[in-house]
């Protein structure tokens, strides 16, 4: 989860705290405006791949190239029109079938409603399980990756399916109703629901992990200053959600769940307000 709060400054006091450890929370905010066209596509050819079980390995063995080459083409968006040919020749589809499935992905919700954000929150299973499926769980990796039973699965996912957040397919397979580029509701039950946990769970951590940060900054900044931190921090933002991206084609079992928290607002500690002269006086 990722929040910039930008507020008028007159150089008074900043506090700037960033933190990355061991969660993924599922909050992409769409803080890079839409989609390109050729970002859309990808996705689509993505999706085609993990719809048929490839992955990054597989592709890269097909092709015979590097798993880094393979990840570094979805990535920048960069294709030749040969490899584009073999990609299609691998998934059996022509393009015209990508095409198709990136207008479609196109039209695809962007945010859910405060109903459907309720209904998550109050049911914690399906607010985990609509976490893993956003996420590209299949249906066998969400029967192993959790200690749902393969009846209370189906179960969830169908009511998934009734708030038209999937659709579940024969032979259960799922096709998601929301755009990867999706954000929870602003101040919404989703929201609420993880910011409450960031104090009791999330900065509780001693953040002693190899690539765990946190790192606490104060200063006294102009507005100018300001601004140019959130804007530094909305590309941060919009970096985070292109990885979470990338990475939708590795193996479940090599990814692991992150969180980014990005914070900033005017703040001093209470404990100093009593020893600062009021305005004026």
């Amino acid at each position: 989860m990722l929040t910039v709060a930008p507020q008028r400054l007159n150089s008074r006091d900043q506090s700037v705290v960033s933190c990355a450890r061991g969660y993924r929370v599922v909050t992409p905010n769409n803080v890079g405006g839409q989609m390109s066209q050729t970002r859309i596509l990808v996705e689509a050819l993505k999706r085609a791949l993990k719809s048929q079980g490839l992955t990054y390995p597989s592709v890269a063995k097909q092709l015979n190239v590097s798993v880094a080459t393979v990840k570094r083409m979805f990535s920048e968006g960069n294709f030749t029109l040969d490899r584009l040919d073999q990609l299609c020749n691998l998934l059996a589809m022509d393009l015209s079938d990508i095409a198709k499935l990136a207008e479609g992905h196109s039209r695809k919700l962007g945010e859910l409603s405060e109903a459907q954000e309720q209904e998550l929150v109050k049911d914690h299973k399906l607010l985990f399980v609509t976490y893993l499926v956003v996420n590209g769980y299949s249906f066998s990796e969400l029967l192993e990756g959790t200690r749902f039973d393969q009846h209370e699965l189906i179960r969830l996912l169908a009511r998934l399916d009734r708030l038209k957040l999937i659709e579940l397919l024969p032979n259960n397979r799922i096709r998601l109703l929301i755009s990867p580029s999706f954000t929870w509701r602003r101040g919404g039950p989703i929201e609420r629901f993880f910011v409450e946990r960031l104090r009791d769970e999330f900065l509780r951590s001693p953040f002693n992990r190899p690539n765990d940060i946190l790192s606490t900054v104060s200063g006294m900044l102009s507005e100018k200053s300001m601004r140019k931190l959130a804007e530094t921090s909305r590309k941060l933002i919009v970096e985070f959600q292109q990885l979470n991206r990338d990475d939708h084609l590795l193996p479940t079992t090599q990814r692991k769940s992150v969180s980014l928290i990005v914070a900033m607002r005017p703040w001093q500690t209470s404990v100093f307000e009593k020893f600062r002269r009021a305005a004026g006086k």
